[in-house]
């Protein structure tokens, strides 16, 4: 798996029907359709948020972290929002493991300039889900 766009397609579609099965929902679209991006601009957005010392090849280093964690979602409708790209951000693998299925706005990497901007449909989220 050496091939950046076909390990993120393989990792983003294995959380997501994983995380689906879990709460027993039948995935009704295909994955990059719920995730509102094809894999090659996901590649490009995530690279956009890399910080100090991220990259491709060192990707065991940092997970891809949802933002609002999915385990947040009380409905099916608000899984599928927090599966959207723009809830998703590189982060390094032991700041991940701490947050857990926390939202938490004061990790290191999380005050880079890039993470500081909330989108639109993660303050509708947020909304949403009283945070």
């Amino acid at each position: 798996m050496n091939d950046p766009i076909y390990r993120l397609s393989f990792i983003v579609r294995n959380r997501v029907n994983n995380f689906l099965k879990s709460k027993n929902i039948n995935k009704k679209n295909k994955t990059f359709n719920i995730v509102g991006c094809s894999p090659e601009f996901l590649k490009e957005y995530l690279e956009k948020k890399f910080i100090g010392g991220m990259s491709w090849d060192n990707k065991g280093d940092w997970h891809i972290d949802h933002i609002i964690p999915l385990s947040s979602a009380k409905t099916e409708e608000e899984i599928y929002k927090l599966c959207h790209y723009t809830n998703l951000q590189p982060l390094w693998s032991e700041d991940n493991l701490k947050k857990g299925n926390k939202m938490i706005t004061n990790s290191p990497s999380l005050n880079e300039p890039h993470n500081d901007e909330i989108s639109h449909a993660q303050q509708e989220l947020i909304i949403i889900n009283h945070f």
